[in-house]
């Protein structure tokens, strides 16, 4: 019996949008020019107390915003114990605070960007991605949404990790 596989031409590779090379390499990291390119990042929970989150810029042509997941107990968020939230650019305040409590220090936190079209919620499609920077305590993510060309200056948010003693 043949087996049909598929093939990639190589000028191919170059339209493929973002969303369809994460789908095809079954990953949530990919290259992208030389630089790491996510499209979920994970952040280990155990120690952290406190995450000081910063809006530090937005491109108000689009909708967009963060989510956040706790993969084990809740998250504390404008007061409100969840276990997801999607915080947006428009409604949220520059700045703003997520308590960690003991139980979700046991798993980890699950950040993606997000934007609207026409009203509905978008992610993970087109060309979303984001460029993560960490150093030290602090977390930078440039956003880019799906929609258009990868821009990740279409949003920068920094998140300052405070741990428990």
């Amino acid at each position: 019996m043949l087996r049909w596989t598929p093939s990639v031409a190589p000028d191919t590779e170059k339209t493929m949008t973002l969303a369809s090379k994460f789908q095809e390499r079954r990953t949530n990291r990919i290259d992208l020019d030389g630089q790491d390119v996510f499209s979920l990042y994970e952040v280990d929970l155990k120690g952290i107390g406190t995450l000081h989150v910063e809006i530090v810029s937005v491109d108000r042509n689009v909708e967009q915003g963060l989510r956040l997941k706790a993969t084990k107990g809740e998250m504390v968020v404008n007061g409100q114990a969840i276990n997801e939230a999607a915080i947006w650019a428009a409604t949220a305040p520059p700045q703003f605070s997520v308590q960690i409590p003991a139980s979700a220090r046991k798993g980890k936190l699950k950040i993606w960007n997000c934007w609207k079209v026409d009203g509905l919620d978008q992610a993970w499609v087109g060309n979303a991605g984001m460029l993560v920077v960490v150093v030290g305590d602090t977390i930078t993510l440039s956003c880019s949404p799906g929609v258009g060309e990868f821009d990740p200056q279409r949003m920068k948010v920094q998140i300052t990790v405070q741990r428990v003693d």
